[in-house]
């Protein structure tokens, strides 16, 4: 009966440290792994743009146990202090922009992207309330904005 009594005992604790250690690793890992985030897209952004555009979101959280990424007020500009040299020097773009964006979910994301920082695989991705203004060196601008909040499904290529 003892052993019986323990075994029981053994399993409880099993049932219920094994979800728990599961919650904490999702939490570490995610932590980390916004952490990592939060700094490599505003810094690549920045290099592939010739430090031109500043890359700003508010907030990003990922989910690791249902693949979900999701950022929050997302906005791309011209860096000033670049605008102004790149404008002295009377060598600005012919055009350029500024992007908002109220909120961008992936969902369904594959994380071995994470070691091979090449590809981002994901089944679903919902934007919304994006708003574009492009402009002309000469100054004037366009503003644009979709409406439609739309889910669109990805099918992999293989």
């Amino acid at each position: 009966m003892k052993s019986g009594k323990k075994i029981i005992k053994v399993l409880l604790l099993v049932v219920i440290l094994v979800p728990a250690l599961f919650l904490i690793l999702n939490y570490f890992l995610a932590n980390r792994l916004e952490n990592y985030l939060r700094g490599e897209l505003a810094n690549r952004v920045s290099v592939a743009t010739d430090h031109f555009y500043v890359l700003s979101f508010d907030n990003l959280s990922i989910n690791l146990l249902n693949g979900a990424l999701r950022i929050e007020g997302i906005e791309l500009r011209p860096d000033s202090g670049v605008f102004n040299r790149w404008k002295s020097l009377d060598s600005l773009p012919d055009t350029y922009l500024k992007a908002k964006v109220d909120v961008i979910d992936f969902n369904g994301i594959n994380l071995i992207w994470r070691w091979s920082y090449k590809h981002l695989n994901f089944n679903t991705f919902e934007i919304q309330s994006p708003v574009l203004e492009v402009y002309a060196s000469s100054g004037s601008f366009q503003t644009d904005s979709v409406e439609d909040t739309k889910k669109t499904e990805m099918k992999p290529l293989y």
